[in-house]
């Protein structure tokens, strides 16, 4: 080499007009474009992005699931009157749980109360938390009013 200069061979197959281009194709990086795309379009429509990592639960609910240096689930009730979500860490030792009202309140339980979240009725997960629900409200209140 002379000068610094590359041998004619790579020349002919290297200038500056084809240096490294960050929009090069390939096809991972073609799906990520489109995938981010996609995101910014729902964003626009104003719909909500599903998260793709949610699954169906009983009582009109659903599971989500996430894995950093702990693991997280998640269980949100769409249309509970008084619960809105649990969330269970799982961090190697005990754990912790934190049930969620709809009142805005949050309940610290211990990791270990609940089993397995897609399996536990909301009932009793309020009665765990020590908190009425609303059905049982309603029927200590029909109790009450009747002679």
């Amino acid at each position: 080499l002379q000068n610094g200069s590359l041998p004619n061979s790579a020349n002919a197959n290297f200038n500056s007009a084809n240096s490294f281009n960050a929009n090069a194709n390939r096809p991972m990086d073609a799906q990520i474009q489109r995938l981010e795309e996609i995101r910014k379009a729902a964003n626009r429509s104003g719909k909500p992005i599903p998260n793709l990592n949610s699954r169906p639960a009983p009582e009109d609910s659903t599971i989500t699931a996430t894995l950093t240096d702990f693991a997280r689930e998640t269980r949100t009730w769409k249309k509970h009157p008084v619960l809105l979500k649990v969330e269970k860490v799982h961090d190697g030792g005990n754990g912790s749980i934190k049930v969620y009202l709809r009142s805005g309140k949050v309940i610290d339980l211990p990791g270990k109360a609940i089993g397995r979240l897609d399996q536990i009725q909301a009932s009793a997960i309020l009665q765990l938390a020590g908190v009425e629900s609303s059905s049982a409200a309603d029927a200590r209140a029909r109790s009450k009013k009747q002679p």
